[in-house]
């Protein structure tokens, strides 16, 4: 019943709002309401992720999705590679020697690199944070040089392995914008 006596005020003053009564009085309405728990948390996530924060994580998972895809298949657990533009370039990149640093099929070298940069993308961007993002994007950009002049020598490409590669200089300049 007392609503029906109230007009709202258009002034607003340090979050509260002024409401006046008919017979001249005032009353304060807090409109900030604590918010819920899963509220706050995506809140805190939207703000810690910047645009430059989006596009790194962005890169670097479809990026750890190729490597994964590409290692599937160097440990024979995928039959085949599809290679949308390069025909049988794609598996004879993956069963070439230089593919298989230290004896690791480095389809999962890429992918354990790139997840290992996913995460440290949703953790809190603090200073040491943002110098291993820095280090790992600059490790993923130069070993993706050398992989590029590895299929250069070996006459050879593989379409998922450019991909990372075109991409790796974009995840280190989204992180460097990070800094």
């Amino acid at each position: 019943m007392l609503v029906t006596f109230l007009r709202a005020q258009p002034n607003l003053h340090n979050g509260y709002h002024f409401v006046q009564a008919r017979r001249g009085r005032r009353l304060m309405i807090n409109h900030r309401a604590q918010p819920t728990a899963a509220f706050e948390a995506t809140r805190d996530l939207a703000r810690r992720m910047s645009v430059y924060r989006y596009i790194a994580f962005a890169v670097a998972l479809a990026s750890a999705a190729a490597m994964l895809y590409v290692g599937l298949y160097q440990s024979r657990l995928v039959g085949r590679l599809i290679c949308p533009f390069f025909g049988e370039g794609c598996e004879g990149v993956a069963n070439a020697p230089f593919a298989r640093p230290f004896g690791i099929p480095d389809g999962y070298i890429g992918a354990a690199l790139y997840i290992v940069i996913v995460a440290l993308l949703l953790a809190p961007l603090g200073r040491w944070t943002w110098i291993v993002l820095l280090v790992l994007s600059t490790a993923a950009t130069l070993a993706n040089i050398l992989g590029v002049r590895d299929m250069m020598i070996f006459g050879g490409y593989c379409f998922y392995c450019l991909t990372t590669a075109f991409l790796s200089p974009v995840l280190l300049w989204s992180v460097w914008k990070l800094g």
